[in-house]
């Protein structure tokens, strides 16, 4: 079945947006409109990707032979696939399994235009499109319904002067958004518009930018410090400085990193001829300035993992962790570490969030082997539950997250009160089902995605496990001796407490056959 233009409303909008010279015939998809959708498509797809990646610090090291800014569509292809494997993305709303079937056709798309390059046979080219319709079609239709929001034009136009090497067109700077119901972020510096055509980057020469027009087909070379500045950081962010022409780095020195830029290099390259050691000792001063950029602290992990230190190697985990919880890597790692201890439950459950950001046969197959280890011990019951004394309700909704709507309010006023410096306890009230336990988990997702003060980010919601203070206080004063123990624990871990169905707890002590209660050792420890 054919696909039509009435289909793709969305994307519609968004080529007229950003090729306004470019539209698409009413009726059905013709071959050569495909050709030039799929083209556009992927354009767009990786601009917001970069966009993405950079505002939301989601970075990642590409391998020697990609490129960040190619102009070779297949090359282009290969990038997106690289992001989704390893993250999780706002652009686009996909299940698991949506992820992973987009991948498949971003395969097949890239087998369809190796073939169209690789021909200049009108006939061939036919014959091609036709064996690759279904996967363009979907390719298509994916982008189209999956796409979480809409590229728009903002109010702030800046005039820029004339800097262009072919048309002396001013240039305009933050125009252009992408913008959906949770989140909203700028184009720049991956889009510039200049006169009535749209200009990608695709690369700098002599610390000065190169944008391409997929109108007119030229190129100009653009200097505004502006953009500059937002490239050096994030191809600093990806790892990708000293590939190539390093004129960003020279020209920007100063301004960013002082002096230190060399030895950050210097680390680097130790990291990447395997002098770990060295590379460890060269990284460690440089910290303070590297702490907002997730790879580099990957490396430092790395590095710890080889000098053996593993009490230092779990706590920076730990730390990463809260921090990048995007990061495949750091719950991988963090697993393997749990799986040497014999912590078969701990391994698991790092497993299995590090395979929830990107598929890996292997450690698939470690989740199997450890559950088989785990219902073999335990003769096929559930491991018990008593041991930990708190129940991570952000571990929780990390691993299978929910979704709320319209509580934008009663969530910033949570927040407020939370991030107060006095009286920043909270209770919420209300009617058996009206939403009290979805906020508290709401609240912990937006932890977790960051969208919280810097005073709260890294934080855990913790919630008591009863049973764990119940189990084995037989005597007068054990159940009050371990609450109070429990709290000092929990003051230096510097995480959220969560009291649930607090109405209930009023007697919890007095069962234990004394006239102090659960809430009257809470009191001082709330102040």
């Amino acid at each position: 079945m054919d696909i039509h233009v009435t289909d793709l409303k969305k994307i519609s909008i968004m080529i007229a947006t950003l090729f306004p010279g470019f539209s698409l015939k009413k009726g059905a998809i013709k071959r050569e409109d495909s050709v030039q959708l799929v083209q556009f498509l992927t354009l767009i797809t990786d601009t917001l990707i970069k966009s993405e990646n950079f505002r939301k610090g989601q970075n990642l090291d590409l391998p020697d032979e990609n490129d960040l800014f190619t102009t070779d569509i297949i090359g282009i292809l290969k990038n997106i696939s690289f992001y989704l494997q390893r993250f999780e993305t706002g652009i686009f709303k996909f299940t698991r399994t949506e992820r992973q079937t987009f991948l498949f056709i971003i395969e097949n798309i890239q087998e369809f235009l190796l073939n169209i390059k690789n021909t200049d046979k009108k006939s061939s080219k036919v014959s091609n499109f036709l064996d690759y319709k279904f996967w363009i079609e979907n390719y298509f239709k994916i982008i189209d319904q999956k796409i979480t929001g809409m590229i728009i034009r903002g109010d702030n136009t800046l005039e820029g002067e004339k800097l262009t090497q072919k048309t002396g067109e001013p240039v305009r700077v933050s125009d252009l958004f992408f913008s959906s119901g949770s989140e909203s972020f700028s184009l720049s510096p991956f889009v510039i518009i200049q006169g009535d055509n749209i200009r990608f980057l695709t690369g700098e020469t002599e610390g000065k930018l190169r944008y391409r027009g997929y109108k007119d087909k030229n190129d100009s070379i653009v200097s505004r410090r502006e953009l500059t500045d937002e490239l050096f950081m994030f191809r600093f962010a990806n790892l990708d400085l000293w590939r190539g022409d390093t004129g960003l780095v020279y020209s920007n020195r100063d301004s960013r990193f002082g002096n230190e830029i060399e030895n950050i290099r210097t680390a680097h390259e130790l990291f990447r001829n395997a002098l770990y050691e060295k590379s460890f000792q060269n990284f460690n001063p440089l910290f303070p300035l590297l702490n907002d950029y997730p790879l580099f602290g990957l490396m430092q992990i790395k590095n710890l993992s080889k000098k053996g230190d593993i009490p230092t190697l779990k706590n920076s985990l730990v730390k990463f962790i809260k921090l990048n919880s995007n990061y495949y890597q750091g719950f991988e790692l963090l697993g393997l570490l749990y799986e040497k201890e014999e912590n078969h439950e701990a391994a698991i459950e790092h497993y299995e969030k590090s395979v929830k950001l990107k598929q890996n046969k292997e450690i698939l197959s470690r989740i199997k082997k450890l559950k088989a280890i785990t219902e073999k011990s335990t003769g096929g019951r559930e491991p018990a539950t008593t041991t930990n004394p708190f129940i991570n309700i952000s571990q929780k909704v990390f691993i299978s997250p929910g979704r709320i709507i319209a509580r934008d309010k009663e969530i910033k006023e949570m927040i407020e009160i939370l991030n107060s410096d006095s009286r920043n306890n909270l209770i919420l009230v209300g009617d058996s089902g009206v939403g009290k336990t979805a906020l508290i988990k709401l609240l912990a997702q937006k932890i977790i995605d960051n969208e919280v003060p810097e005073t709260m980010k890294g934080k855990n919601l913790m919630e008591i496990n009863f049973v764990s203070l119940i189990t084995g206080t037989k005597f007068r004063g054990q159940f009050e001796e371990k609450v109070v123990k429990l709290l000092n624990e929990f003051k230096v871990q510097k995480n959220i407490l969560v009291l649930e169905d607090i109405h209930l707890m009023m007697s919890q002590g007095a069962a234990r056959g004394t006239s102090m209660d659960l809430v009257n050792i809470l009191k001082q420890f709330m102040r």
